[in-house]
């Protein structure tokens, strides 16, 4: 298993750990090529688990200075840390849809491959 990088923290290098081994397990081309990816989901883990700590602790909006409720910035930073995390799982393979978009072209290479074999022997 590679080490974590440094810019992680407790709860990314966590995260690191269990997603690395998840990733080895079910993607057979895992590379090192993809390391910085998987940084940017653990990165992107942190900031959603901190922002939605902080809103269970204090809910998702308060009352301003004007008196007028406003949403808590930890609301759009947990948001958009959602969205980086599912779209890296895409780009890793990890959402079920990739999987599937996978094991598609995988099955239709394996068929061409197995129709020119077969036209080769045809001959």
């Amino acid at each position: 298993m590679k080490k974590a990088p440094t810019s992680l923290n407790e709860i990314g290098i966590k995260e690191w750990k269990r997603m690395y081994k998840l990733i080895q397990k079910e993607c057979k081309d895992f590379t090192d090529k993809d390391l910085a990816l998987l940084e940017v989901y653990c990165k992107n883990y942190e900031k959603w688990i901190k922002s939605e700590k902080f809103l269970d602790d204090n809910g998702y909006s308060y009352i301003c200075s004007t008196g007028y409720p406003s949403q808590y910035p930890e609301v759009t930073i947990s948001n958009n840390a959602q969205k980086q995390m599912i779209s890296a799982m895409r780009e890793l393979g990890l959402s079920p849809a990739s999987r599937s978009k996978i094991m598609k072209q995988v099955s239709s290479t394996s068929d061409d491959t197995d129709d020119e074999m077969e036209e080769m022997v045809s001959k």
